[in-house]
This record gives C-alpha cells, sequence and structure tokens, in this order.
C-alpha cells in the first residue's frame, strides 16, 4: 500500500511537462523575487539562494506561513534585513 504524501515534493513528478514547466516559472519567481530583495538592500548571496532551495524541500510549499518563514530565515541576515523583508 501507497502511503499518501505530506509534502507538495512527494506529489510531483518530472515527468509530467505541466509540473516541469511550473518548476521552470516557480525558479523564475524565486530569482525576481531575490533581485528585489537585493535591490532593498538584503545581502542576498547566491550561497543563501541555494539554502532557500535546500530549505523548502523541507516545508510544505502550500503552508504560506511556513514559506514565507523559509524565505525569511534563509535571506534575511540580520533584523534590519528582517524588517525590510516584512514590508
Amino acid at each position: 500500500m501507497v502511503e499518501p504524501a505530506n509534502n507538495l515534493y512527494d506529489r510531483l513528478t518530472t515527468a509530467d511537462p505541466a509540473v516541469e514547466a511550473a518548476s521552470r516559472e516557480f525558479v523564475d519567481r524565486m530569482f525576481e523575487f531575490c533581485r528585489l530583495l537585493k535591490g532593498a538592500g538584503l545581502n542576498v548571496t547566491p550561497g543563501r539562494l541555494i539554502d532557500v532551495f535546500k530549505a523548502l524541500g523541507f516545508i510544505h510549499l502550500e503552508r504560506r506561513e511556513e514559506f514565507r518563514l523559509a524565505l525569511r530565515a534563509n535571506l534575511a541576515g540580520s533584523r534590519k534585513e528582517e524588517e525590510t523583508f516584512d514590508r
């Protein structure tokens, strides 16, 4: 018997072209968001971006607050950056 998926990643398959297209769009949006944060003064580095994508593998993407906190924890390196991120 197959167990139900607990995480969105567990339910996705890269064999599905729609999933592949959505994944590319998601990555593009993440890069754009990071560019915006960098423009707002956050020290967004390639390492932090890699950490974001690693963290997303441990959360439920459909849970908005989990997603936001995963991004914030990895992209904001100081209290001032956290405040900027929260705007």
